[in-house]
């Protein structure tokens, strides 16, 4: 039997990138250069090393969240993990979310935007990204897509040097929370799912219009109680 070529030429390619994992893995953590641009490749490295280290983390909590409080609502049926254990088990996830949460919000608006991307190919093919067998009405497609879109705009603050306030990290942990209840609900296909989802999904997207409202409130509240504030503020005037 001949080896299917291009089988050989994927596990080739994996092959070949596997190795420059490896060896930037060691450069990384063995490596001592001398120049200062030998410096800067090694950190560039090492930040490369922790940015997919925290998304790969952050795919499993989400994931982890999402499926043990499907099985702690009763939504999906496990043998071998109670209820109990499964509700334990995604709190602890939603935790370390939050233990973590002034690292990833600073890529929440582009996770957010990916999700814009899907929603913009089920508005053109009726029917989801991955299973063209499962239709999506238009209306719940669209909807779902400004709100994700306008979830995106309003987080793209946390991108730059932000300090995330009490209201800011409400706001995205409320928008977990929503999308988290959006998932589970639409998981068990009854027949008010998709406009309960939709009603969540507005939640969270609020809260984080909300809060930027208030970011905005409270700065603008701040420069005009300053002396220059003022000001300037009379000079307008």
């Amino acid at each position: 039997m001949k080896p299917d070529v291009g089988a050989v030429i994927a596990v080739a390619a994996l092959v070949l990138v596997a190795t420059a994992l490896i060896g930037a893995g060691l450069y990384a953590v063995f490596g001592k250069p001398t120049s200062h641009d030998g410096k800067q490749r090694k950190q560039h490295v090492i930040h490369g090393f922790e940015l997919g280290g925290g998304i790969l983390l952050g795919i499993i909590l989400m994931g982890s969240l999402v499926a043990f409080s499907q099985i702690a609502f009763g939504i999906v049926e496990s043998g071998r993990l109670s209820r109990g254990a499964a509700l334990f088990i995604a709190l602890a996830s939603l935790l370390l979310i939050f233990s973590m949460i002034r690292h990833w919000a600073k890529h929440f608006a582009g996770w957010v935007g990916y999700s814009v991307l899907n929603g913009l190919l089920m508005v053109s093919t009726g029917h989801l990204v991955n299973n063209p067998s499962i239709l999506v009405p238009r209306w719940w497609s669209i909807s779902a897509t400004v709100l994700m879109f306008t979830s995106a705009l309003v987080s793209a603050r946390f991108v730059r040097n932000y300090t995330l306030s009490a209201v800011d990290k409400a706001a995205l942990m409320t928008w977990l929370l929503a999308f988290t209840f959006a998932v589970d609900v639409e998981s068990t296909h009854a027949f008010y799912h998709e406009p309960l989802g939709l009603g969540a999904m507005f939640v969270g997207t609020l809260a984080l219009v909300a809060a930027l409202l208030y970011h905005r409130a409270t700065h603008h509240h701040r420069v005009s109680t300053t002396p220059l504030g003022r000001s300037v503020q009379q000079s307008h005037s």
